[in-house]
């Protein structure tokens, strides 16, 4: 199997106050940003990549308050496959910055 390291995204990670799940539960731990949310405007800031996330972890500390215990730096990597009806195939990866828009 190989990983392809995708970069830094910062995420809260707390269990939210309305959690159904697992009482067990302390902290989620997701790539999806409706399930653990990341710092509010960080998108703004135009520091990710094309796949959503920053590629140092010194860029993803700058998206969060000073101070702010709620959130963790996670590092992201991806498999190279993709799953397909035929089965498994090799996934083509460009991970590049993303130009800030012109206004």
């Amino acid at each position: 199997m190989t990983f392809r390291f995708v970069g830094y995204l910062p995420k809260n990670t707390q269990r939210p106050p309305t959690w159904s799940g697992p009482a067990h539960v302390q902290e989620l731990c997701s790539v999806s940003n409706c399930i653990v949310a990341p710092p509010p405007g960080w998108i703004e800031q135009w520091c990710h990549n094309r796949l959503g996330f920053c590629d140092t972890q010194d860029q993803a500390v700058d998206l969060v308050l000073p101070g702010d215990p709620s959130f963790r730096i996670l590092a992201f990597f991806l498999w190279e496959r993709c799953f397909t009806r035929e089965g498994a195939e090799p996934l083509t990866l460009e991970v590049r910055r993303v130009a800030a828009p012109p206004w």
